[in-house]
């Protein structure tokens, strides 16, 4: 009887370290396509939980909105606030990727408020994602 315990363990981690190992291996093997569709899912994910966040708080917004030739991810005309989503690993450094950057600079030239929010402050922190936006809302312009 104890044989067939320890047997029956033995094969569960057999089965558990081969399934994490073709899990890994398949993982690596990704294209360019899967990785694209897995970013459109995150985005979508994102762009879903931070305006129904907003949505609730009452601000009439635009997602996915086209600016010239770049694309703003969450828009709320009225105050003239534009959201700009960090998704990327390489945005959780300080320094943001070039075309976010040439965006920022554009749209501040224009008169606009930029609100940067980093993916993890969506997904674990929306309501500081949320505050974050009503502080450039509500923020007095400098010299008045």
């Amino acid at each position: 009887m104890e044989h067939i315990f320890i047997v029956s363990i033995v094969i569960a981690l057999i089965l558990t370290v081969t399934g994490t190992l073709i899990f890994i291996i398949a993982s690596t093997f990704q294209t360019d396509e899967q990785e694209y569709v897995l970013n459109k899912q995150k985005t979508d994910i994102l762009h879903e939980k931070l305006s129904k966040a907003l949505d609730m708080c009452g601000y009439d917004l635009r997602l996915n909105e086209p600016y010239g030739r770049f694309m703003i991810d969450v828009m709320i005309p009225k105050y003239k606030v534009a959201i700009i989503l960090h998704r990327h690993p390489q945005t959780l450094a300080k320094k943001p990727d070039k075309k976010e950057e040439k965006l920022s600079t554009l749209l501040r030239r224009r008169g606009w408020k930029v609100v940067e929010v980093k993916e993890r402050e969506v997904m674990k922190h929306v309501h500081q994602a949320v505050l974050k936006v009503q502080r450039e809302i509500f923020k007095q312009p400098s010299g008045s």
